[in-house]
């Protein structure tokens, strides 16, 4: 009976190790992909996940990711509707469906689109 437990000691250490390899891997390319660009949560996961890294570490990667402020759904939505207006301009209702099309939540999305579509303030001047 010893042995066997011995077995599945050895079994469930080599998978433990396995883990920890494909952790490093997956966030190690995440580091390259967000390095790249930026992306939504989304956008990260579905990446990783189409290489094959199993969910669990992939979700390990995203909260590695979200502790160093690597991955922000608000920060990535700023930067690409600014990127957006800048470089190929195009209304709210097209910002929005791109936006929710990479993951991000609608009350993201409102306040970012809120932000960047205010009427700018103007000076008034007296005769």
């Amino acid at each position: 009976m010893e042995r066997n437990e011995d077995v599945q000691t050895d079994l469930f250490e080599d998978n433990a190790a396995k883990r920890e390899e494909e952790y490093r891997a997956a966030l190690a390319k995440s580091y390259r992909l967000l390095a790249a660009r930026g992306r939504s949560e989304k956008e990260l996961r579905e990446a990783l996940l189409r290489v094959k890294y199993a969910r669990e570490v992939v979700e390990a990667v995203l909260e590695k990711c979200r502790e160093q402020h690597f991955v922000d759904d608000a920060k990535f939505a700023q930067q690409f509707v600014q990127s957006r207006l800048r470089n190929r301009p195009m209304g709210r209702e097209r910002l929005k469906m791109e936006l929710r099309n990479k993951g991000v939540g609608n009350a993201i999305i409102a306040a970012t689109l809120e932000e960047a579509f205010a009427p700018e303030d103007t000076l008034t001047f007296a005769n």
